[in-house]
């Protein structure tokens, strides 16, 4: 009796220790709790990256929230970042060792590495060509350009994209992505720029004809080739047709009016064609028919005449020669004074009266 008594004892004892024993440890591992400010939540050993976004910056650190979850917040020290310029809304790549400690907000037990994310353009460039296109047409819808040395190759574009008035026959580089939606005329998905080529023009070449109005409406002035500025090498029927906008002139244009017209050398392929560069544009004025004079200035111009003639009569006649007036007065002694005519009937008897006396000499 006295020995199962002992046993039994013996056993309580032993429980009783070990049940001691058990709650030590947990006093001692609430404890441990109590002092312990972070604790691993799980235990990896591997590199992973996940993007976070810029939710808070304070003076030391900078609290961050897992991109698509508000609420899951992360606190990062700021010199962690180093040359990153630190903004709210950033996205941040960071590579962590992917335990994360307790704490609010939890933080990285290591961090490997903090990289910006690039925007989407930044991560594929897009790729940029560009080309010469010459104008073709231009109307209420945009800009027809076609690819110069490509006919088969045009193009809508906007009018937004060019700068001041457009015109055919134009020619502009035009920088785009390359991407052309398929239509007729074809789309460019993407325009970066639109620039005019600006073509050198040399200032001697130039040419000056006269051409006539054919027509005038909103768009322009038509006009034919009519002459060359001296008036050769007419031509009143010419094909040669050209378009002038209305600004280059000064005064109201008429169909029929006739126009000098000083411009470069070369001339655009348009229909109608265009001069490149137009540097004088003058109308030529039709000759008027003279007109009538009037009695009273017709009486005045011939009193005018008459007294210029006796004065030049009065002015001969103090500028004769002695010659002159010796055979003046030999004709005058000739005239009879009664009639004033002349005589010549004295040296007609003086040779009738010498052949006679030599007929009788000779028969005697």
């Amino acid at each position: 009796m006295n020995k199962k008594l002992v046993i039994t004892s013996l056993v309580l004892a032993l429980a009783m220790t070990n049940l001691s024993q058990a709650m030590a440890d947990d006093v001692k591992d609430d404890a441990k709790k109590d002092t312990k400010i972070e604790e691993i939540v799980n235990k990896k050993d591997e590199k992973v990256t996940e993007t976070y976004v810029v939710k808070e910056i304070k003076d030391d650190y900078v609290i961050l929230n897992k991109k698509g979850l508000d609420d899951d917040l992360y606190q990062v020290e700021k010199n962690k970042f180093d040359k990153i310029k630190l903004e709210k809304g950033k996205e941040l790549d960071i590579t962590s060792d992917g335990n994360i400690l307790m704490s609010n907000p939890a933080q990285f037990s290591k961090i490997y590495e903090i990289k910006e994310v690039k925007k989407e353009d930044e991560k594929l460039p897009e790729e940029k060509i560009t080309d010469q296109y010459l104008v073709k047409e231009v109307n209420e819808q945009g800009v027809i350009v076609e690819k110069i040395g490509s006919e088969s190759e045009k193009y809508m574009v906007e009018k937004k994209y060019f700068k001041g008035e457009v015109k055919v026959g134009e020619k502009y580089n035009i920088t785009h992505n390359d991407i052309v939606m398929t239509s007729n005329p074809a789309i460019f998905n993407k325009i970066y720029d639109v620039e005019k080529i600006e073509e050198k023009i040399k200032e001697t070449a130039t040419i000056t004809n006269i051409y006539k109005v054919k027509e005038v409406n909103e768009q322009g002035v038509t006009l034919s080739y009519y002459s060359k500025e001296d008036g050769s090498e007419l031509m009143k029927n010419s094909e040669d047709l050209y378009t002038v906008a209305k600004k280059e002139f000064k005064d109201q244009v008429k169909v029929g009016d006739k126009y000098k017209i000083t411009h470069s050398d070369e001339i655009l392929t348009s229909d109608p064609a265009q001069f490149a560069k137009i540097t004088k544009i003058e109308k030529v004025k039709e000759a008027k028919a003279p007109e009538n004079k009037k009695p009273e200035e017709k009486n005045k111009n011939n009193n005018k005449e008459n007294k210029e003639n006796k004065k030049n009569s009065k002015e001969n006649k103090e500028n004769k020669k002695p010659e002159q007036k010796t055979n003046e007065k030999a004709k005058t002694a000739n005239k009879n004074p009664k009639t004033g005519v002349e005589s010549m009937l004295l040296p007609l008897g003086i040779l009738i009266s010498s052949a006679v006396a030599y007929k009788k000499s000779k028969n005697n």
